[in-house]
Formats: structure tokens, sequence, C-alpha cells
């Protein structure tokens, strides 16, 4: 056995035959090196030349994201001490959020169209709704309202995964110019705790006007449409004690819908004011608006036509 195992160094056929004479090979004077490396330095830039003449420099195409939605990404910075702060505090508070859900378990909840959401089951996409302003303060200060889970229960039930919410963290504490410093400190904490918490905060300007996307919104976006995740998302982009048509609809919804190519399901709302138990919550579904080959503008006109008439159809029944 050791013999065998030997006998493959011992053969000299296997050596590789060189037809050359290895010392012409060897032989470099020195006026051939430097022959040789003028002749590799010309294959070189012929080379060159010819990948330029193959592959000219030309000005892609934004990719969709980067084409409609403007994904500008500004430069990461290191998060500020309040935001960081509000992070952690808001990691380890996931049991808040779920207490939160445990309220909504108590509603009387009663809705229709969920068959709407069955049909987008392990797709991830867009609930779009019309959006009720609290009467608790606590909630009101974090900006997290009672229509945000409510949506989020019924998204889990019928769809089968939970949906992230979206949720605005530009409100202001006061109105005085004086306590404006409170602003600047709460805004960065309170984006902080609701990033921590599994929501997408989100900042923005003034109802009306074109919201302002930050770089960690856009890259949760992302992860929640790898995830499958469905996105509750209010286009109106500002809270009202009862359903108010007349308030602009931003375009927001409709850029993050286009750009990443997610239906939109449309819902209307209401009820969900207050956290009391027994408290009667009516949603109606819609049917889902395909965004594809459509601007932003007209997608936010279906979006405002179907809530309205949802929101009709709620005060028929």
């Amino acid at each position: 056995m050791e013999e065998e195992r030997r006998q493959p160094e011992e053969m000299p056929e296997q050596k590789i035959e060189i037809s050359e004479q290895p010392e012409k090979i060897l032989e470099v004077g020195s006026e051939n090196a430097s022959a040789r490396e003028s002749r590799e330095q010309l294959e070189a830039e012929t080379l060159r030349k010819k990948i330029e003449q193959a592959f000219p420099d030309k000005k892609e195409e934004p990719s969709a994201p980067q084409k409609d939605f403007q994904e500008k990404l500004p430069p990461r910075k290191n998060k500020g001490v309040f935001k960081r702060m509000g992070s952690i505090l808001g990691k380890s508070l996931g049991w808040v959020a779920d207490s939160i859900r445990g309220r909504v378990d108590k509603f009387d909840i009663k809705y229709s169209g969920g068959e709407n959401i069955r049909e987008l089951e392990g797709k991830p996409y867009l609930l779009v709704a019309n959006h009720i302003k609290p009467k608790n303060i606590l909630m009101q200060a974090m900006g997290l309202s009672p229509d945000s889970f409510v949506l989020e229960k019924i998204g889990e039930t019928e769809g089968g995964k939970k949906p992230k919410i979206i949720t605005n963290v530009t409100g202001k504490v006061s109105r005085i110019p004086i306590l404006g410093l409170i602003d600047k400190v709460w805004s960065p904490f309170r984006e902080g705790v609701m990033e921590g918490m599994g929501f997408i905060p989100v900042k923005t300007k003034r109802a009306g006007k074109q919201g302002g996307f930050n770089r960690n919104f856009i890259e949760n976006i992302r992860k929640a449409k790898e995830n499958g995740e469905p996105i509750i998302i209010f286009p109106q982009g500002h809270w009202s004690r009862k359903f108010d048509p007349k308030l602009p609809y931003e375009t927001g919804a409709s850029a993050i819908a286009k750009s990443y190519g997610l239906p939109i399901m449309p819902a209307y709302i209401e009820g969900a004011d207050s956290w009391g138990r027994g408290k009667k919550v009516f949603v109606n579904i819609g049917q889902s608006i395909n965004p594809e080959g459509k601007t932003k503008e007209e997608i936010t006109a279906e979006i405002e036509s179907a809530i309205m008439s949802l929101s009709e159809k709620s005060n028929e029944q």
C-alpha cells in the first residue's frame, strides 16, 4: 500500500514538457526588457481604448425609486444623542406597543372588504386611510392613534402579516416660540422611540406640501417591502376629529407606491378616537389600486376618490 501511494511522485512522465529551451526563455538582456516594457504599455493602451469604445461613458437613467421617488439620500450622519436615547428607550418599551394592541382587542370592530386584503396575502402593499385624531393627549404627543392599531389588526387578521405603521414625528409640543427648544429635543427623541418600537417614523412638512423623506425612512420602506410587510400610511398627512374630505391629500403615498411597485389598499375608518372598552369602530376596505403607468397626481386622485366613496358607503350602512 505504501509503494502504491508513492508511485505518482516517482513517475517522470507526469512532468510538464516545455518545447523551448529554458535558457532561451530566461535569457533577457537590458535592451530586450526595455523593448518588452514598451510593447506591453502599447498593448495596454490599445486595449483601454477598445474598452472605452465598446462601453461609452454615458449617464445612466436612474432606477425607478430614484426617478419617481427622488431618493436623494444625504450622507449618513451619526444619530443625535436624543434620537439614540429614544431608540434605546423604544426598544425596551416593546411591551407598551403590545399593551396598546391589547386594548384594540377589546374594541367592537366591524369591517367589510376583508376579501380585498386576502387577495394580496403574502405581498407588500400600502394601506391608506383617513386619520382620526385621538382624544388622549399622550397619544397625540407620541403621534399614535387607535385607528393605526385597528387597521394593523385587520391587516394581520386578513393578510397574515402585521403591517408596519408610518408615524409622523414632526409635530410641535407647543406653538409658543420660546418653547421651540423643547421641540428640537422632543422631535428626535420621539423619532428614536418610534423606530425602536418597530414603527416607521417620518419627518414631513405641513399638510398640503411635499413631505421630507429622510434616509432612515427610505431604508425602513425597503426593508418592509423585502419582508413582504404591508405599510399603513395616512395620505392626508393630518388627522381630524371627524373625516374631513377638504383636507388636501399629499403625494407621498403615491410616490412610495409608484416607486416600489406597491398596490394601494384604500380604507375608511370611523369611531377609533379613544381607548374605551367596547368602543364601536367601523372600517370599509376598498379594492386595490394599481399604480403602474400613472403619475403621482393621478394615483393621489384615485386614493382621494376611493376613500370618499368608502365614507359615503359607511354613511349608508
